[in-house]
Protein backbone atom coordinates (compact mmCIF):
# COMPACT_ATOMS: atom_id res chain seq x y z
CA UNK A 1 0.00 0.00 0.00
CA UNK A 2 1.34 3.22 -1.10
CA UNK A 3 2.52 6.00 2.12
CA UNK A 4 0.05 8.99 1.96
CA UNK A 5 1.42 12.31 0.52
CA UNK A 6 0.91 15.62 1.41
CA UNK A 7 -1.37 15.88 -1.88
CA UNK A 8 -3.17 13.13 -1.33
CA UNK A 9 -4.72 14.14 1.87
CA UNK A 10 -5.15 17.21 0.63
CA UNK A 11 -7.25 16.23 -2.15
CA UNK A 12 -8.93 13.72 0.21
CA UNK A 13 -9.15 16.74 2.73
CA UNK A 14 -10.83 18.71 0.66
CA UNK A 15 -13.49 16.39 -0.67
CA UNK A 16 -14.52 16.15 2.89
CA UNK A 17 -14.99 19.12 3.85
CA UNK A 18 -16.99 19.73 0.44
CA UNK A 19 -19.66 17.28 1.50
CA UNK A 20 -19.66 19.22 5.18
CA UNK A 21 -20.77 22.13 3.05
CA UNK A 22 -17.67 24.43 4.37
CA UNK A 23 -17.21 27.27 2.24
CA UNK A 24 -13.87 27.40 0.96
CA UNK A 25 -13.44 24.21 1.24
CA UNK A 26 -10.42 23.39 -0.96
CA UNK A 27 -8.31 26.74 0.62
CA UNK A 28 -9.37 25.92 3.92
CA UNK A 29 -8.20 21.75 3.56
CA UNK A 30 -5.10 23.74 2.18
CA UNK A 31 -4.50 26.48 4.83
CA UNK A 32 -4.41 23.93 7.91
CA UNK A 33 -2.23 21.40 5.62
CA UNK A 34 0.32 23.97 5.56
CA UNK A 35 0.06 24.60 9.00
CA UNK A 36 0.34 20.91 9.86
CA UNK A 37 3.00 20.56 7.89
CA UNK A 38 5.08 23.79 9.04
CA UNK A 39 5.65 25.19 5.05
CA UNK A 40 4.20 27.48 2.06
CA UNK A 41 2.99 26.92 -1.35
CA UNK A 42 6.22 26.31 -2.33
CA UNK A 43 7.51 24.23 0.19
CA UNK A 44 4.24 21.82 -0.37
CA UNK A 45 5.29 21.71 -4.50
CA UNK A 46 8.18 20.87 -3.52
CA UNK A 47 7.48 17.74 -0.83
CA UNK A 48 3.86 17.16 -1.84
CA UNK A 49 4.84 13.76 -3.31
CA UNK A 50 6.67 12.95 -0.59
CA UNK A 51 5.91 10.37 2.20
CA UNK A 52 3.64 12.75 4.36
CA UNK A 53 4.63 10.30 8.08
CA UNK A 54 2.34 9.16 10.28
CA UNK A 55 2.42 12.36 12.88
CA UNK A 56 1.65 14.93 10.88
CA UNK A 57 -0.94 12.67 8.97
CA UNK A 58 -2.75 11.75 12.19
CA UNK A 59 -2.66 15.48 13.22
CA UNK A 60 -4.23 16.59 9.62
CA UNK A 61 -7.09 14.40 9.79
CA UNK A 62 -7.73 15.78 13.57
CA UNK A 63 -7.98 19.28 12.62
CA UNK A 64 -10.27 18.13 9.50
CA UNK A 65 -12.46 16.70 11.53
CA UNK A 66 -12.46 19.73 13.74
CA UNK A 67 -13.67 21.68 11.02
CA UNK A 68 -15.82 19.80 9.72
CA UNK A 69 -17.76 19.62 13.43
CA UNK A 70 -17.89 23.38 12.60
CA UNK A 71 -14.75 24.84 14.75
CA UNK A 72 -13.95 27.90 13.05
CA UNK A 73 -10.81 27.63 10.75
CA UNK A 74 -9.01 30.20 12.78
CA UNK A 75 -9.08 28.59 16.07
CA UNK A 76 -8.13 25.40 14.46
CA UNK A 77 -4.98 27.50 13.36
CA UNK A 78 -4.69 29.50 16.47
CA UNK A 79 -4.43 33.09 14.62
CA UNK A 80 -6.19 35.17 12.24
CA UNK A 81 -5.24 38.16 9.85
CA UNK A 82 -6.45 41.98 10.72
CA UNK A 83 -5.38 44.90 9.11
CA UNK A 84 -2.44 43.08 7.90
CA UNK A 85 -1.39 42.06 11.15
CA UNK A 86 -1.69 38.26 12.45
CA UNK A 87 -3.49 37.92 15.97
CA UNK A 88 -3.56 35.05 18.24
CA UNK A 89 -7.29 33.96 18.73
CA UNK A 90 -8.46 31.25 21.08
CA UNK A 91 -11.94 30.16 21.99
CA UNK A 92 -12.26 32.62 24.51
CA UNK A 93 -11.46 35.94 22.08
CA UNK A 94 -14.20 37.05 19.16
CA UNK A 95 -12.12 36.47 15.94
CA UNK A 96 -11.31 39.67 14.18
CA UNK A 97 -13.48 40.12 11.29
CA UNK A 98 -12.65 42.33 8.06
CA UNK A 99 -15.50 44.54 8.88
CA UNK A 100 -14.20 45.51 11.91
CA UNK A 101 -11.44 47.58 9.79
CA UNK A 102 -13.67 50.01 9.12
CA UNK A 103 -13.92 51.01 12.96
CA UNK A 104 -9.84 51.28 12.77
CA UNK A 105 -10.00 53.19 10.03
CA UNK A 106 -13.04 55.91 11.32
CA UNK A 107 -11.29 56.01 14.84
CA UNK A 108 -7.79 57.18 13.16
CA UNK A 109 -9.99 59.40 10.43
CA UNK A 110 -10.87 61.06 13.92
CA UNK A 111 -7.32 61.10 15.73
CA UNK A 112 -5.54 62.92 12.62
CA UNK A 113 -6.10 65.73 14.48
CA UNK A 114 -4.05 65.05 17.30
CA UNK A 115 -0.05 64.47 17.44
CA UNK A 116 -0.18 62.41 20.27
CA UNK A 117 -3.46 60.88 21.87
CA UNK A 118 -4.71 58.27 24.51
CA UNK A 119 -7.39 55.32 23.41
CA UNK A 120 -9.23 53.29 25.01
CA UNK A 121 -10.28 50.07 23.09
CA UNK A 122 -13.28 48.88 25.34
CA UNK A 123 -14.39 45.59 25.15
CA UNK A 124 -11.11 44.99 23.73
CA UNK A 125 -11.44 40.97 23.35
CA UNK A 126 -8.09 39.86 21.35
CA UNK A 127 -7.09 43.66 21.54
CA UNK A 128 -7.33 43.84 17.37
CA UNK A 129 -8.56 46.77 17.30
CA UNK A 130 -6.01 48.72 19.87
CA UNK A 131 -3.16 47.03 18.77
CA UNK A 132 -3.91 48.02 14.92
CA UNK A 133 -4.45 51.58 16.00
CA UNK A 134 -1.20 51.74 18.22
CA UNK A 135 0.44 50.05 15.27
CA UNK A 136 -0.88 52.51 12.66
CA UNK A 137 -0.35 56.08 14.77
CA UNK A 138 2.92 55.68 16.39
CA UNK A 139 2.66 58.67 18.90
CA UNK A 140 -1.08 56.93 20.27
CA UNK A 141 -0.85 55.40 24.21
CA UNK A 142 -3.61 52.60 24.14
CA UNK A 143 -5.82 51.50 27.32
CA UNK A 144 -6.99 47.80 26.60
CA UNK A 145 -10.20 47.32 28.69
CA UNK A 146 -12.50 44.36 29.16
CA UNK A 147 -14.38 41.99 31.57
CA UNK A 148 -12.56 38.83 30.38
CA UNK A 149 -8.84 38.02 32.17
CA UNK A 150 -8.84 35.16 29.28
CA UNK A 151 -9.21 37.90 26.75
CA UNK A 152 -6.48 40.12 28.38
CA UNK A 153 -3.65 37.73 28.39
CA UNK A 154 -4.49 37.22 24.52
CA UNK A 155 -4.94 41.08 23.88
CA UNK A 156 -1.45 41.29 25.61
CA UNK A 157 0.33 38.15 23.71
CA UNK A 158 -1.07 40.25 20.68
CA UNK A 159 0.68 43.04 22.00
CA UNK A 160 3.93 41.58 22.31
CA UNK A 161 3.95 39.66 18.85
CA UNK A 162 3.35 42.75 17.48
CA UNK A 163 5.85 45.34 18.89
CA UNK A 164 3.39 47.91 20.32
CA UNK A 165 3.38 46.70 23.93
CA UNK A 166 5.34 49.46 25.48
CA UNK A 167 2.57 51.72 24.20
CA UNK A 168 -0.10 49.46 25.75
CA UNK A 169 -1.94 49.42 29.09
CA UNK A 170 -4.17 46.16 29.93
CA UNK A 171 -7.27 46.55 32.76
CA UNK A 172 -9.82 44.47 33.15
CA UNK A 173 -13.03 46.09 33.72
CA UNK A 174 -16.45 45.70 33.65
CA UNK A 175 -17.05 48.43 30.55
CA UNK A 176 -15.82 52.21 33.03
CA UNK A 177 -16.20 50.26 36.20
CA UNK A 178 -12.50 50.68 37.06
CA UNK A 179 -11.67 53.48 34.78
CA UNK A 180 -12.87 56.24 37.16
CA UNK A 181 -11.17 59.65 36.49
CA UNK A 182 -9.26 58.56 33.21
CA UNK A 183 -10.43 60.39 30.07
CA UNK A 184 -9.34 59.74 26.43
CA UNK A 185 -8.90 61.79 23.38
CA UNK A 186 -10.98 58.35 21.72
CA UNK A 187 -12.82 55.73 22.99
CA UNK A 188 -13.09 52.87 20.44
CA UNK A 189 -15.61 49.53 20.80
CA UNK A 190 -16.90 46.68 19.36
CA UNK A 191 -19.24 45.74 21.63
CA UNK A 192 -21.56 42.91 21.74
CA UNK A 193 -24.58 43.95 19.80
CA UNK A 194 -26.48 40.21 18.39
CA UNK A 195 -30.02 40.24 19.35
CA UNK A 196 -32.06 37.29 21.06
CA UNK A 197 -33.46 36.88 17.47
CA UNK A 198 -30.01 37.38 15.34
CA UNK A 199 -28.31 34.54 17.99
CA UNK A 200 -30.61 31.88 16.77
CA UNK A 201 -30.06 32.59 13.13
CA UNK A 202 -26.34 32.66 13.74
CA UNK A 203 -24.49 29.82 12.08
CA UNK A 204 -22.52 26.75 13.68
CA UNK A 205 -18.89 28.01 13.60
CA UNK A 206 -20.22 31.34 15.31
CA UNK A 207 -23.28 30.29 17.61
CA UNK A 208 -21.11 27.06 19.45
CA UNK A 209 -17.91 27.78 19.18
CA UNK A 210 -17.44 31.57 19.39
CA UNK A 211 -17.69 33.15 22.83
CA UNK A 212 -21.46 34.15 23.75
CA UNK A 213 -20.14 37.42 26.11
CA UNK A 214 -18.65 38.55 23.47
CA UNK A 215 -21.26 38.55 20.81
CA UNK A 216 -25.12 38.54 22.69
CA UNK A 217 -26.37 42.13 23.28
CA UNK A 218 -29.62 41.57 25.18
CA UNK A 219 -32.74 40.87 23.76
CA UNK A 220 -32.70 43.54 21.38
CA UNK A 221 -28.86 43.73 20.72
CA UNK A 222 -28.65 47.43 22.46
CA UNK A 223 -27.75 46.79 26.34
CA UNK A 224 -24.09 47.60 26.17
CA UNK A 225 -25.06 51.14 23.71
CA UNK A 226 -27.54 52.00 26.22
CA UNK A 227 -24.78 51.73 29.04
CA UNK A 228 -21.83 53.05 27.07
CA UNK A 229 -22.93 55.92 25.59
CA UNK A 230 -24.48 57.95 28.33
CA UNK A 231 -20.87 57.07 30.48
CA UNK A 232 -18.63 57.67 27.49
CA UNK A 233 -18.59 61.74 27.88
CA UNK A 234 -17.44 61.25 31.09
CA UNK A 235 -14.44 59.85 30.63
CA UNK A 236 -13.30 62.10 27.36
CA UNK A 237 -11.85 64.86 26.51
CA UNK A 238 -12.88 68.04 25.39
CA UNK A 239 -13.76 67.37 21.72
CA UNK A 240 -13.08 63.91 22.02
CA UNK A 241 -14.16 61.19 20.16
CA UNK A 242 -16.97 57.64 20.69
CA UNK A 243 -16.33 55.50 17.71
CA UNK A 244 -18.92 52.32 17.80
CA UNK A 245 -18.73 49.01 15.49
CA UNK A 246 -23.03 47.87 15.05
CA UNK A 247 -25.08 45.84 13.08
CA UNK A 248 -26.52 47.60 10.05
CA UNK A 249 -29.99 47.49 11.29
CA UNK A 250 -28.44 49.40 14.50
CA UNK A 251 -26.96 52.36 13.51
CA UNK A 252 -29.54 54.87 13.35
CA UNK A 253 -30.81 53.86 16.81
CA UNK A 254 -27.39 54.18 17.78
CA UNK A 255 -26.94 57.89 16.18
CA UNK A 256 -29.61 59.04 17.99
CA UNK A 257 -28.67 57.48 21.21
CA UNK A 258 -25.66 59.56 20.85
CA UNK A 259 -27.46 62.41 19.60
CA UNK A 260 -29.50 62.66 22.55
CA UNK A 261 -26.60 61.91 25.01
CA UNK A 262 -24.78 65.09 23.60
CA UNK A 263 -22.35 64.20 20.76
CA UNK A 264 -22.19 66.40 18.07
CA UNK A 265 -21.00 65.81 14.09
CA UNK A 266 -22.59 62.03 14.67
CA UNK A 267 -21.78 60.21 11.11
CA UNK A 268 -22.67 57.07 10.23
CA UNK A 269 -19.67 55.17 7.99
CA UNK A 270 -20.55 52.28 5.98
CA UNK A 271 -18.70 49.04 5.26
CA UNK A 272 -17.21 47.74 2.26
CA UNK A 273 -20.13 46.24 1.32
CA UNK A 274 -22.72 49.46 1.94
CA UNK A 275 -23.86 47.98 5.34
CA UNK A 276 -24.22 50.97 7.73
CA UNK A 277 -21.04 49.38 10.08
CA UNK A 278 -19.63 52.27 12.32
CA UNK A 279 -21.54 55.52 14.64
CA UNK A 280 -19.00 57.74 15.22
CA UNK A 281 -19.28 61.26 17.37
CA UNK A 282 -17.71 63.97 18.87
CA UNK A 283 -18.60 65.30 22.44
CA UNK A 284 -17.27 69.09 23.41
CA UNK A 285 -18.81 69.30 26.62
CA UNK A 286 -17.06 66.78 28.94
CA UNK A 287 -17.96 66.34 32.96
CA UNK A 288 -21.41 67.49 32.68
CA UNK A 289 -23.14 65.13 34.85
Amino acid sequence: MDEMTPLKALSQAGQKLEKAQIPNAQNEARFILLDVMGTDMAGLLRNGTKPMGEAKLSLYRQKIEQRVSGRPLAYILGKECFMGLWFSVDEHVLIPRRDTEKLVHEALACLSQYAKCRVLDLCCGSGAVGIAIAHLKREAQVIAADISPKCLEVAKKNARQNKVISRMRFVQSDLFAELEGQRFDAIVCNPPYVSDERMRELSVDVRDFEPGLALFGGRDGKDYYRAIIPRARHHLNKGGYLVLETANDQAATVAEMMLKAGFQAVCVVRDDGGRPRVVSGRYEMPGLR
